[in-house]
């Protein structure tokens, strides 16, 4: 997770104690002003990302408007509901784009540990699945049904390459070329459609599922 701590009460403080200068230079570029904003989070350790809670918007049951803020994102602010809305979207994030468990490849491995250790980057995209399907915060949400299919379809041309009983050297070609296909279809959707949808979202998975697994390896 790129916000790595969530402030303590004692250290929450306005945005602007300590970021008046990022604020004006925001302003400047003619995004909005976050003068008004409360930090409520460390910031991104290599970067810009925060969290903040928004006074000036609040919903009929009083919760604040919550932002993330990172001048890296096009809009530099992605605003949501309330803070339980955000923490909603960054766990997702964690459970989806992030690896768990163990399994891929090392880097001091024989390359043909690809073939004995293949068994987890099927497990890997298994538990994505799982999580979009039966997770109570993942299943359900507006794009998890354009990535299902998306994710099974990877899955099952990856078992082939399993199945084809070739050697370690095929088998990492074979892998690589899946990983740059599903980043070359994710980025063509990107350019259809103008943003981020559940299918590109799908195609990245599918190609960071593969990345994590081989882990730097390549011939």
């Amino acid at each position: 997770m790129l916000v790595w701590r969530i402030l303590p009460a004692e250290e929450v403080d306005w945005f602007r104690v300590q970021n008046q200068k990022t604020i004006d230079i925001v302003k400047s570029y003619g995004f909005e002003d976050l003068s008004g904003a409360l930090q409520i989070s460390a910031r991104e350790i290599a970067g810009s990302a925060v969290y903040l809670l928004n006074p000036e918007v609040i919903t009929a049951d009083g919760e604040w408007e919550a932002i993330y803020y990172a001048h890296w994102q096009d809009t530099n602010c992605t605003h949501y509901s309330s803070f339980w809305d955000l923490m909603q979207r960054e766990y997702q994030y964690s459970v989806l784009y992030q690896a768990r468990g163990e399994g891929q490849l090392n880097r001091e491995d024989d390359l043909q540990m690809i073939i004995v250790k293949f068994p987890s980057l099927v497990k890997e995209l298994e538990r994505k699945i799982w999580s979009l399907t039966n997770d109570q915060y993942s299943s359900g949400t507006e794009w998890s049904h354009d990535i299902l299919p998306i994710l099974e379809a990877a899955k099952s041309r990856i078992i082939e390459v399993q199945e084809e009983n070739s050697s370690a050297e095929v088998v990492l070609r074979r892998l690589e070329a899946l990983a740059v296909e599903f980043r070359e279809k994710a980025a063509k959707r990107g350019r259809i459609m103008g943003r981020s949808d559940g299918i590109q979202k799908a195609y990245f998975l599918a190609m960071g599922s593969i990345w994590w697994f081989l882990n730097g390896r390549h011939l």
